[in-house]
Order: structure tokens, then C-alpha cells, then sequence
């Protein structure tokens, strides 16, 4: 059970998943409650995609109302009009286990299960830090027992989000399981060996500084400008930004502001992410907080050395505090410039990251979901 199909790192995690489920042998649905991207279809043919249609609130209402105390706070989830939809999938279907992702849909698939009558076995996901929510969601924050105590299994992307799912649920730290996402794969390794069409990757230009993600506050972009102006202060280099998001225009104009119009480039999405980190010197991630950051293990992966913040919690993780990139504190541009200089003059040996990367691999975490959800 997926919340949406918007092409975010969660939604990239749950088709991976599906598609490492369904080459083993396994029928696999993806259920969805909206429809606004693309990402969600097969080509192996691994699973089927479900989208559930939205239907009256009010009915809804009826059964969350009576399944928990203030219910009717889920009405702020557009989730809640597909519950009707859901209820019908699960009595069709009794399916034997579900995966979920996100906590509305955690919380409506366990309820959803109870008021269906089945004893379907639910595992409970959490990608993100809930204890990062704005005080004006706090109430959300409530529903994280619900889920924790009515699912069979909790599982988070990282040992820092285990943590903070424990510490909010209220329960042993023992209860909830860390699996690392189904990041690397051999599709990855290929798409990774095919060119890249843009002239700064040609031949034997200044090194690149390569970074990737949605362009919004938590990503803080602004900060990783600021230290690349630092940068090219000592080191003739290039920067170069790909996703798309609310930020790009001002992002753009605080380029232009700091006089690195010719040397940032922001390419945009890009459907194929691996060949320009491949061909990158360093990865950089300026984020302020991150679930796991798979973004940082497809950069080990393809061989580029990794400068990232110390957030909470996955790059420490991942990184293994440092001993497989550099980590600096969050917000401070300065200690990004001087790391981002110092591995662009002594790059890690590609073989020596892509060992690191390599072990977050989609068929590590199929096994690792596969003993949760059939125990």
C-alpha cells in the first residue's frame, strides 16, 4: 500500500521492492490511492498496479470514527476518500500480507483490515523521521501508536528512524526492524554505463560536483551554493544540480546572484541519474534531514566520492560515520567548501565506494522483507 505515485524516494523503494517480490515467483499488487505520476507500471510484468477510486468521505468517516479516538482528524488526508475503495480491495483480494508506506496509509490499511474481518498480516513502514513534523501536525504524531500497535511488523529505512518510530510509539526499540532500502541493482550498474549528452561531461574538463533531489527547503540547495561559491574561489570546477521542485527559480536567481551563472547548471529531472554520477568527482548532499538518502548510495554505487551533512540519519549510516565519504555539520557552508575541495583534490578510489555502495542492494532487502512478512 503506497500513498501515491508522485516518483518520490518511497515510491521508488515500494516499486523496487514489488519488482524484486514479483521476480521471485511472488503475485504482487502496488496499491495506490491517487494517480498523479508515472512511475507506477512493471516492465517486467512483476506486478500489477492498482489504483483504488475515491469515494465519500462521510462513509469513510463512519469506520475510522469507530476504530480510533478523533478519526476524524484523517479527513485532512486525501487518502480518506479511497477507504471505501480499499475495504472492497481487501475483501476481494484477502491478500496474505501487505507492505505499507507512509503513516496515513499505515494507519488506514490497519484499520481498514480490522473492519474487513481478515487476519491479512500488516507490515507497518516508516521512511521519514515523524519527530521532524511541524508542532501544527502534532496530532499526526498520535496516530504512530495506532499503527505500531495494530500492525504485525514495524520496520524502518534506518537505524535512526527505528529509533525515532520507537521513542514517539512508545514501544521497545527491539519491536521495530531496520531494512535498508532496495537501492543498487544491476539495472542501476547499466543505466550507469550509458553517456550523458551535455558538453560539461565530454573529455577532460574541470571535475564536477554532481547533486540530486527534489529542489525544496529540506534539501537546502541554497547552503551547497553558497560553499560551491567558496569552491570555485580555490578550484576550477563545476556544479551541477538535477531534479526539479518549488525552489528552482529562486535557486537559479541565488546562482546568478553569487556569480556562478557559468559554472552551476541546473539540468533538471533526469531519468537516468546514474550516468552523470558515474562520470561525477564528488556527490554532494546539503540536506537537513534525511529517512536513509538513497540518493547517497546510488553516488557510492556509480564510483563518485560522497560529501554529505551529518543529518538524521541515514548518510552517517550509510557513510559509516565517515569512513566512506565525508559528513559535515548541517547548515554550515563553510565545512561543506573545505570538504567538497578536499575530496575534489583526493577522490576515494571508485572501487573502495562502489564496495560500500554495492551493499544496499535490492536483493538484500527482498530477502530482509521476505522474513518479515512470512515469518
Amino acid at each position: 500500500m503506497l500513498r501515491s505515485d508522485d516518483g518520490g524516494g518511497v515510491g521508488r523503494t515500494i516499486l523496487a521492492l514489488a519488482e524484486g517480490l514479483g521476480q521471485r515467483g511472488h503475485s504482487v499488487d502496488v496499491v495506490s490511492p491517487r494517480r498523479r505520476g508515472v512511475t507506477i507500471r512493471s516492465t517486467a510484468a512483476a506486478f500489477e498496479s492498482v489504483f483504488l477510486a475515491k469515494r465519500s468521505r462521510i462513509r469513510a468517516l463512519a469506520n475510522l470514527g469507530r476504530e480510533i479516538p478523533n478519526g476524524w482528524r484523517l479527513l485532512l488526508s486525501p487518502e480518506t476518500a479511497s477507504f471505501p475503495s480499499l475495504l472492497e480491495y481487501l475483501r476481494a483480494r484477502r491478500p496474505d500480507a501487505i507492505l505499507t508506506a507512509g503513516t496515513y496509509a499505515n494507519v488506514m490499511t490497519t484499520i481498514a483490515r480490522s473492519v474487513a474481518g481478515l487476519n491479512t498480516r500488516i507490515e507497518a513502514s516508516q521512511h521519514n523521521h515523524l519527530s521532524a513534523a511541524s508542532p501544527r501536525k502534532a496530532w499526526k504524531l498520535r496516530l504512530v501508536r495506532e499503527f505500531c500497535l495494530r500492525a504485525d511488523a514495524v520496520v524502518a529505512v534506518s537505524n535512526g528512524v527505528a529509533l525515532d518510530v520507537a521513542m514517539l510509539a512508545g514501544i521497545p526499540r527491539n519491536r521495530v526492524e531496520c531494512i535498508y532500502n532496495p537501492v543498487v541493482s544491476p539495472e542501476l550498474h547499466e543505466m550507469a554505463r550509458s553517456p550523458v549528452d551535455h558538453p560539461w561531461f565530454q573529455g577532460d574538463g574541470p571535475p564536477i560536483v554532481l547533486s540530486a533531489g527534489m529542489l525544496k527547503p529540506r534539501k537546502d540547495f541554497a547552503m551547497l551554493l553558497r560553499a560551491f561559491r567558496q569552491v570555485r574561489g580555490v578550484l576550477d570546477s563545476r556544479l551541477v544540480i538535477l531534479g526539479d521542485g518549488p525552489m528552482k527559480s529562486d535557486l537559479m536567481g541565488l546562482a546568478r546572484r553569487l556569480g556562478l551563472a557559468d559554472s552551476v547548471a541546473f539540468l533538471g529531472f533526469q531519468a537516468n541519474p546514474y550516468a552523470f554520477m558515474a562520470r561525477s568527482t564528488v556527490f554532494a548532499l546539503s540536506s537537513r534531514r534525511e529517512g536513509l538518502a538513497n540518493v547517497v548510495i546510488e553516488a557510492l554505487a556509480c564510483g563518485a566520492t560522497v560529501v554529505s551533512t551529518d543529518c538524521r540519519s541515514g548518510p552517517a549510516e550509510i557513510l559509516a560515520s565517515g569512513q566512506f565519504g565525508s559528513l559535515v555539520p548541517v547548515g554550515d557552508a563553510d565545512a561543506m567548501a573545505m570538504a567538497l575541495i578536499d575530496r575534489l583534490e583526493k577522490p576515494l578510489p571508485r572501487r573502495y565506494v562502489k564496495s560500500r555502495g554495492n551493499f544496499f542492494t535490492r536483493d538484500r532487502a527482498v530477502d530482509a522483507y521476505l522474513r518479515v512478512l512470512a515469518p
